[in-house]
C-alpha cells in the first residue's frame, strides 16, 4: 500500500490496568489500537482503512499472552498473519483459494543447496520423537510408564 497511500487521519485508542493488576508499571498500556485512514496520492477519491491493534494481555490460563495478528483486506486479495496459530493464510482473485502457511510446522522448501530442510520444524521433530519413543519401546528400552513421564516433544 505505501508509497501510493498517505495516512490523512489517525484515531488512537489503548486500554490499561490488567498488566497493572499483574506487576507492571502503572500506565502500561495493555491494548493499543490506531486507526488510520489512507488516502491514494494520486487518486485523492480513493481512500483505505487500516486498524492497527497490539495487545499484551490475554487470560493466564490462555496458549498465548501475546496477541501478533496482522490481517490486510484488499479488493483483490487478503492476507491473515497470526503468531499464536503459527501461520498464516492467504487468499487473492488470481489464485481463486485460500492458502494456509505454517512455516514453522515444517520447511516445505529445500534449503540454499537443494537439501530437505524440514527437520527443524515442530512437525517434523513431532514425528522424529513418536518414531524414536515407539522404537525404544519395541526394543525395550524404555517402558510406557517412562514415556508418560516425558514432556510434549514441542
Amino acid at each position: 500500500m505505501i508509497p501510493d497511500y498517505i495516512p490523512i487521519k489517525v484515531t488512537a485508542s489503548a486500554a490499561k490496568e490488567a498488566a497493572e493488576e499483574l506487576g507492571s508499571i502503572k500506565g502500561t498500556e495493555d491494548t493499543i489500537t490506531l486507526l488510520v485512514v489512507w488516502q491514494k496520492r494520486d487518486n485523492l477519491a480513493k481512500v483505505a482503512t487500516g486498524i492497527y491493534t497490539a495487545s499484551w494481555t490475554a487470560p493466564q490460563c490462555a496458549g498465548v499472552h501475546s496477541n501478533q495478528y496482522f490481517h490486510y483486506l484488499s479488493s483483490v486479495g487478503e492476507i491473515r498473519v497470526d503468531q499464536a496459530k503459527r501461520g498464516y493464510d492467504l487468499s487473492s482473485d488470481s489464485a481463486g483459494l485460500l492458502t494456509w502457511y505454517n512455516p514453522f510446522y515444517m520447511q516445505y522448501t529445500p534449503d540454499e543447496v537443494g537439501n530437505f530442510a524440514g527437520q527443524t520444524g515442530y512437525g517434523y521433530i513431532s514425528f522424529e520423537k513418536f518414531v524414536d519413543a515407539v522404537t525404544a519401546l519395541k526394543e525395550g528400552k524404555v517402558t510406557l510408564a517412562e514415556l508418560d513421564q516425558r514432556g510434549l516433544p514441542t
